[in-house]
């Protein structure tokens, strides 16, 4: 689990040292405290800008409070968010009972610009991504409660972001696809004849990248439909499915498709055929509608009943089923293997830290704890009646005992944000921050 937060000049925070025990975690407080800092803070140990995807500049806190103007490159480099992560191992092998330190932060390089740096233990890593050896991170915010009647794309990202939190290899076939879609739709947009061998080359990424991603989701759907299995009866039904041209096409097909419609992008200015054209569709069991045509509460529900399902498959995961899949091999033409990170490993040994950096934690082992996952929910019960805010922290706290009597060695621990404090009145061995004054007062709720 993660045991202690740090932040230094982030958001609204000039410093912030807290410490978790086991247990699921509330901060809660009035409008504009800084309550989503700390999810989002945390969220930033995953690939991508945080669970509000902001710009990284942005992150870190302006050092003229009174003009609130941004901080300049050279203030930068003291800002950054670390954390301490206590594996929560059950095996008697005493070398995987370690902590672990992950820290990142603002670097300004000598013209000036400025680079986010990623150290774990103390060692500077290529990016983000790195710390999904350590943990998961699945984030929910409300702006996800209109998910189902947003444009596809933000269900695309949605669901994207979740098969990203356990296959690092779905982050990496997004890139490439997007990247080699706008670079085709640029050479379309010329009308350079030479560049047939370019084109083609790059339609070839598209089509195995997007075989990739659409098998992906697809694993995904079945995923939710093993997980509402393991659900509580009194959990909201609900089957879903991928829908696009693209689905389940090989990629000589795609690239077929993609050549065929060259002219057609060409004109209209977008690429018109292709996985990031499909949807993803839910509907309730109960009256075979879809959710997207339901009230706004149901809506909620159902968002919750996906978590949770996501949540119950994702912590036990049956081995050779194919959301673990690794999908670098297969999009290399290689056999299809367990996706590599769930596999024990060690990492070399401790260097240094930084001394300033924002969490100065010290090296105490060797073992990688690659199977905690975190969820951060973000005002999620705002909206939820007592009877489903209830089912929701019955799960969790169902999941997290299913969990700790397995033999599998993985971790859940859940982050709450909220206005009122009797919200999570039956949220069991929950452990309380009251967030106030704008962030300088962050006070943990001594049990009574």
């Amino acid at each position: 689990m993660i045991s202690r937060l740090c932040l230094q000049d982030f958001r609204n925070y000039s410093g912030l040292d807290i410490h978790f025990s086991e247990g699921p975690v509330v901060f809660y407080g009035a409008n504009g405290m800084g309550k989503t800092n700390i999810l989002e803070a945390i969220s930033l140990f995953t690939a991508g800008n945080g669970l509000r995807n902001g710009k990284i500049q942005d992150f870190f806190r302006s050092q003229n409070a009174e003009t609130m103007a941004p901080p300049q490159p050279k203030q930068l480099e003291q800002c950054g968010v670390g954390i301490k992560i206590e594996p929560d191992f059950f095996e008697e092998d005493s070398r995987k009972k370690a902590d672990v330190s992950l820290t990142t932060y603002m670097e300004v390089s000598a013209n000036n610009a400025l680079r986010r740096v990623c150290k774990i233990q103390g060692k500077t890593v290529k990016n983000a991504a790195c710390f999904y050896d350590y943990l998961n991170i699945v984030s929910i915010t409300p702006t996800v409660d209109l998910l189902f009647i947003e444009p596809a794309k933000t269900r695309r990202d949605f669901i994207d972001s979740l098969i990203s939190s356990y296959n690092s290899a779905h982050s990496l076939h997004l890139h490439n696809y997007e990247k080699a879609a706008r670079q085709r739709l640029a050479i379309l947009k010329k009308m350079r004849v030479s560049d047939e061998e370019w084109l083609s080359s790059l339609e070839e990424t598209m089509a195995q990248s997007g075989t990739a991603i659409a098998e992906a989701r697809s694993n995904f759907v079945h995923l939710l439909d093993e997980g509402q299995l393991m659900c509580a009866a009194s959990s909201t039904k609900f089957t879903s499915k991928i829908v696009g041209e693209a689905e389940g096409l090989p990629p000589e097909a795609l690239m077929q498709k993609l050549k065929l419609t060259r002219e057609k992008d060409s004109i209209c200015g977008f690429t018109s055929f292709g996985c990031h054209r499909s949807d993803w569709v839910a509907t309730h069991v109960s009256n075979n509608r879809k959710v997207r045509d339901c009230s706004t509460g149901e809506q909620k529900i159902t968002l919750i009943s996906v978590i949770l399902s996501f949540i119950h498959r994702r912590m036990h995961p049956a081995s050779g089923s194919t959301e673990w899949r690794g999908v670098e091999a297969q999009a290399q033409g290689g056999p299809v293997q367990a996706d590599p990170r769930l596999a024990p490993g060690k990492i070399a040994d401790s260097v240094g830290t930084r001394p300033d950096d924002p969490a100065n934690f010290r090296w105490l082992g060797e073992h990688k704890n690659d199977k905690l996952l975190v969820l951060l929910l973000d005002d999620v019960v705002a909206r939820l009646d007592h009877k489903h805010r209830n089912v929701l922290f019955d799960q969790l706290l169902e999941i997290e005992r299913n969990v700790k009597g397995s033999n599998d060695g993985g971790s859940l621990q859940v982050f709450f944000s909220g206005i009122e404090r009797e919200s999570f009145a039956d949220l069991n061995n929950a452990q309380f921050f009251e967030v106030a004054d704008l962030g300088r007062s962050v006070t943990r709720e001594v049990a009574k």
